[in-house]
């Protein structure tokens, strides 16, 4: 039966090491700051993983020998789309390790890595960042189309282009202050104003670790077929 020593480590970069019935377990040359940086640094989600908003615990065991070498791995838990695969990969080219001792003699030991992957608003309440939607900007270009309504006035004057729409996040994440740089009239702002309120809250702007108001610009490309459904 296989004797295993539980690290834990958080993509926030937490890390404890605890040992199980060993006089000393197995610990990355390189040391935990370091592993934690090339770690953090290699496991980059996808643009689909993003957009599917993938987070949560993938769990990974391996085996540390007597030589201080990776030579086996098992994933325990996944969350798809491989994440447990590449993150034994990146381990296995992380540097070597100094092998678990007992009783004096260096021995070969298993390690459990849970590893948490962080939503868009975990991230977001980690690390400064400008003022994002809550359920990322996928979702809400998706939403802001589908709610969108092109102005029958606008139409009827052939009104299309590219304008940006301008609006303030306060630190609660509430919109105000929405408004056209370049205004084509014909209430396509009001009907711009209602497709943001209705399209998902945002996560306000951080600034050294402390909420701040903020200034968004959202590029708004109109045109007959983007919008023939909301006319």
């Amino acid at each position: 039966m296989k004797k295993t020593s539980f690290l834990t480590l958080l993509m926030s970069f937490g890390l404890a090491l605890v040992c199980q019935a060993q006089n000393k377990e197995a610990a990355p040359k390189v040391g935990y700051d370091n592993l934690v940086k090339d770690l953090s640094k290699n496991l980059v989600l996808t643009t689909s993983e993003i957009d599917k908003n993938i987070s949560g615990d993938v769990i990974v065991e391996f085996r540390v020998n007597e030589k201080g070498k990776i030579d086996s791995a098992d994933i325990v838990k996944d969350l798809g789309d491989q994440i447990a695969l590449r993150l034994i990969r990146i381990l296995k080219v992380s540097g070597e390790w100094t092998p678990a001792v007992k009783d004096n003699k260096e021995v070969a030991s298993w390690v459990r890595l849970p590893y948490h992957v962080l939503s868009s608003k975990e991230i977001a309440d980690s690390q400064d960042h400008v003022a994002i939607p809550e359920k990322g900007m996928k979702a809400f270009n998706e939403n802001f189309s589908n709610t969108f309504e092109y102005p029958k006035e606008a139409l009827n004057a052939g009104v299309k282009g590219q304008f940006n729409l301008r609006f303030t996040v306060d630190t609660k994440g509430v919109i105000s202050n929405v408004s056209f740089e370049n205004d084509p009239g014909y209430k396509v702002l009001e009907n711009a104003k209602r497709a943001l309120l209705r399209s998902g809250k945002w996560l306000p702007a951080k600034e050294k670790g402390i909420y701040v108001v903020s200034e968004v610009v959202y590029p708004l490309s109109l045109d007959f077929k983007s919008f023939k459904g909301h006319m």
